[in-house]
């Protein structure tokens, strides 16, 4: 991965290839993903959105190659506690080629948990 980073946000882009045939562990043989995210949303310094698009080529030639933009917006609710609705788009997604387009939305939560150890006197350990 190779990280941009300005005033505003980052820019990050990344290529992956496997050398794998159609029944291999991953039905994808080359992608190549870039993206970009920003902090100071709306006035807010610690919400943050991104963005990114990803190309996928399938290890199996019989299926067309997948396209994905994602999208997410983070709010940071307290210093410890973030929240974020993403929303994936995939064309053409190489894992139910019977499907057209796929939309996968979720919700991801995270809890920032600092704890200082130093007074903390374990069985058996000699201060």
């Amino acid at each position: 991965m190779t990280p941009v980073l300005t005033a505003a946000g980052a820019s990050a882009s990344r290529d992956g290839y496997a050398d794998v045939n159609a029944g291999g562990p991953t039905p994808v043989k080359h992608m190549v993903n870039i993206g970009l995210v920003t902090d100071d949303i709306f006035g807010q310094d610690k919400d943050r959105i991104g963005v990114g698009y990803t190309w996928s080529d399938p290890a199996d030639r019989s299926l067309d190659k997948q396209n994905m933009i994602d999208a997410y917006y983070r709010v940071q609710l307290t210093p410890e506690i973030e929240i974020g609705p993403p929303l994936e788009v995939i064309f053409d997604p190489v894992r139910n080629p019977d499907d057209d387009t796929v939309y996968v939305w979720g919700s991801v939560h995270a809890l920032h948990c600092s704890v200082c150890y130093r007074d903390v006197v374990w069985p058996g350990a000699e201060l």
